[in-house]
């Protein structure tokens, strides 16, 4: 994936941004990965509970950990349907620093079908 190629939005401050796109993170980030294998949603919680349990590789722990020094830590990528092996799309909804996996669950669980059905628009 080239970043050339992509669309970013983000609110998420300047430096990590910058980071994680100029230096190629997403390229391994773990999120990004399931994106790329699957279509719907996803917990990060999932990538929480990987890490803890020693089964995310290196390189996507390291992201995971550059990720959470930013306040990237609860939220959820949506990876949408696509007919070409050529592209992908798919989305990731941040949480507000320190929200625990617990409430971005909640939150999910109450909008989250919602903010899927907005995020394919």
């Amino acid at each position: 994936m080239d970043p050339r190629n992509a669309h970013t939005f983000s609110h998420q401050l300047e430096p990590a941004v910058r980071s994680f796109l100029d230096d190629g993170l997403y390229l391994n980030a773990p999120m990004t990965l399931w994106a790329l294998n699957n279509v719907g949603a996803s917990s990060w919680r999932q990538t929480e509970q990987m890490a803890a349990d020693g089964t995310l590789g290196e390189t996507a722990r390291k992201i995971w950990e550059f990720n959470k020094s930013h306040g990237l830590g609860a939220g959820f990528t949506v990876s949408f349907q696509t007919n070409s092996k050529r592209e992908k799309g798919a989305i990731s909804l941040t949480s507000v620093p320190g929200l625990s996996f617990d409430d971005a669950d909640a939150i999910w669980a109450e909008h989250g079908r919602t903010l899927e059905a907005m995020s394919n628009v």
